[in-house]
């Protein structure tokens, strides 16, 4: 099975139009993703990984790194 971090990568370049490598340590709001798109990998991410990302959460999700340290979090809840 693959890694937490690679299915979260794979996600954010589906949605990701830059080219560039994805890393841990990327901030979201600086990839070339629309603003819409954020929320479709939010989607993405909870059911890859049957989780709920609570709203008061979200503004945490800052770097990819981010979003996969909550994803460990919550399916070891």
């Amino acid at each position: 099975m693959e890694s937490t971090e690679a299915r979260i990568l794979a996600i954010i370049g589906r949605y990701c139009a830059s080219s560039q490598p994805l890393h841990p340590a990327m901030e979201l709001d600086e990839l070339d993703i629309a603003s819409i798109n954020i929320m479709d990998i939010i989607i993405s991410v909870e059911e890859e990984f049957g989780i709920t990302v609570q709203d008061e959460d979200l503004m945490s999700l800052t770097t990819i790194q981010s979003v996969i340290d909550y994803v460990e979090r919550s399916r070891l809840t």
